[in-house]
């Protein structure tokens, strides 16, 4: 018995599978222009990414109590001077501000460098102001006499307080933060030697004072940086423009 061959169909493309291809095709191809088309405000941003606000830097207000360096100088014949001692603490004063302000400048301009702030000398968007009111105390750690000299170690310790404010071109207050200089722990060593013929005296009070003051620069410039990051100075100039 001869069977009979079976020719199957060919199977048609149904009309809703075909409708639905061509939709989904449709769909990729209108985000993929959407996604190149994006502007960088980002989906909902309307329009171009705002700029990054300005920054002018105020210089410092800078109080500043702290010990008198005797390194190369005659404590007898400063004794014998009408305001000897004064002059020379006067003297000490001047130059530990001066440096502590430099630092200060130096450093807020890296960390705002750092994050592609533009810093400025006028008509800028914000405004840094600071205030330092800081002590140096000396805290004697060993005495020691010879035939010669008189040895003297210690340690110097900083303390008082930091705080800046930050502006805007109007003179509107966006942040401000206070530190307590204690808390950061900031510490030097010294040493002090005086002849007991009334020669020059040897210290290094001076210089281990300017590397304690180098040392709070960095550690203020750790606990504020996080608040001047780019985004953050750009949150707070977009929320002072809007109406």
């Amino acid at each position: 018995m001869k069977m009979s061959r079976i020719v199957k169909s060919p199977m048609k493309k149904s009309p809703f599978n075909t409708c639905k291809f061509i939709l989904i095709t449709a769909l990729l191809s209108c985000l993929a222009f959407q996604a190149q088309a994006q502007p960088r405000g980002g989906w909902f941003g309307g329009g171009e990414e705002a700029p990054l606000p300005s920054l002018r830097i105020q210089h410092s207000e800078i109080s500043l109590d702290g010990p008198t360096p005797m390194d190369g100088q005659s404590l007898q014949l400063l004794l014998s001077l009408p305001n000897g001692l004064g002059q020379l603490k006067q003297a000490a004063v001047e130059r530990f501000s001066t440096h502590l302000q430099t630092e200060l400048q130096s450093r807020f301009t890296e960390m705002l460098t750092d994050e592609d702030i533009p810093v400025v000398q006028q008509d800028s968007d914000l405004v840094l102001d600071s205030t330092v009111d800081v002590a140096i105390r000396q805290q004697i750690r060993d005495v020691m006499k010879s035939k010669r000299h008189d040895t003297e170690k210690g340690s110097l310790k900083v303390y008082g307080t930091f705080r800046y404010t930050l502006r805007d071109r109007q003179g509107a207050l966006l942040d401000e933060q206070l530190l307590d200089l204690e808390s950061l722990e900031v510490e030097r060593r010294y040493v002090t030697r005086t002849p007991r013929d009334g020669g020059a005296v040897e210290d290094s009070t001076g210089p281990a004072v300017e590397r304690a003051l180098t040392d709070l620069v960095e550690e203020i410039v750790d606990q504020i940086e996080d608040r001047f990051e780019s985004d953050t100075l750009q949150e707070l100039a977009m929320k002072d423009q809007a109406p």
